[in-house]
């Protein structure tokens, strides 16, 4: 198949990210870095991505690939598994009679929100839109796509760097030292 190359980094740079002042979120590129790369490994890989130790790891290894200095845990892959549908190029597989129950964390009621463990507990699987999965099975558009990819991580600075600027990557979830740390129990209960 013949592909606009221009196109497809078009869409790339199109792609939606949480910007925190200057700084823009690096998640969804990393996660579609990783499925690039999980691509590159087996090219007939079937277009079903469970958020499961695989996935995860995979992912931490790309945060870790740009950014070393960081620890791979504090990427949270939760956030562009759930948010790279807004961008049209991910769709997620919700399990059978867990519909109402994702759209109550969806939309937070009880207080709710969407954490790894209720997308484990909701999602069968993550997949990428079929123009993508084409894209990442032609070797020569995968390595053209992870090409793009690298140039625009290489470009979001480190949450530790010293550019002055606001942490891209969003901490959303404390260790155990620093809520024991914290004697608000709303804010306990936030970040639990």
């Amino acid at each position: 198949m013949n592909y606009d190359v221009n196109q497809i980094i078009q869409t790339i740079r199109e792609i939606r990210v949480n910007i925190v002042g200057q700084s823009k979120s690096p998640h969804k590129y990393l996660l579609l870095f990783t499925l690039a790369k999980l691509y590159e490994r087996d090219q007939f890989l079937p277009n079903r991505f469970p958020l499961n130790d695989i996935l995860e790891r995979a992912f931490h290894e790309s945060c870790k690939e740009f950014y070393p200095e960081c620890f791979p845990k504090d990427f949270l892959i939760e956030l562009p598994f759930l948010h790279l549908v807004t961008d049209g190029i991910w769709e997620l597989k919700i399990k059978q009679g867990k519909e109402q129950i994702f759209r109550n964390y969806q939309k937070k009621i009880d207080g709710r929100r969407i954490t790894k463990n209720r997308l484990i507990e909701t999602i069968e699987y993550g997949s990428i839109c079929e123009e993508w999965d084409n894209w990442l099975r032609d070797n020569d558009l995968r390595r053209k796509i992870m090409a793009e990819l690298k140039r625009i991580l290489t470009e979001i600075p480190s949450p530790d760097s010293d550019s002055k600027q606001v942490p891209s990557i969003p901490r959303l979830s404390l260790n155990s030292h620093e809520c024991a740390e914290i004697h608000n129990p709303f804010v306990a209960y936030l970040n639990s």
